[in-house]
């Protein structure tokens, strides 16, 4: 992809091959060392990407069941899904 100024993440996340984006692999390694966090828990851990990001990376990480949420709205809490 020479000439282009996609950043990688994107094209990584847009590839939908089943590889995991950085910022999301990044955010799960917060969850695996932090245990049940909160979205401001994970923002302090990982200042290079604003609050939106991560609710919206953690959204997507739920959803496909990587991560599990519990409660709702701001006492949502995150951790990594057991199987």
């Amino acid at each position: 992809a020479s000439g282009t100024n996609v950043p990688t993440s994107t094209v990584i996340k847009a590839r939908n091959d089943g590889q995991i984006s950085v910022r999301r692999q990044n955010i799960m390694e917060v969850l695996q060392s932090g245990g049940l966090m909160g979205i401001k828990d994970i923002c302090t851990n990982l200042p290079e990407y604003s609050e939106k990001m991560i609710q919206r990376e953690l959204a997507e990480l739920v959803e496909s069941g990587k991560v599990r949420k519990a409660g709702l709205k701001r006492w949502s809490r995150y951790s990594i899904a057991t199987i």
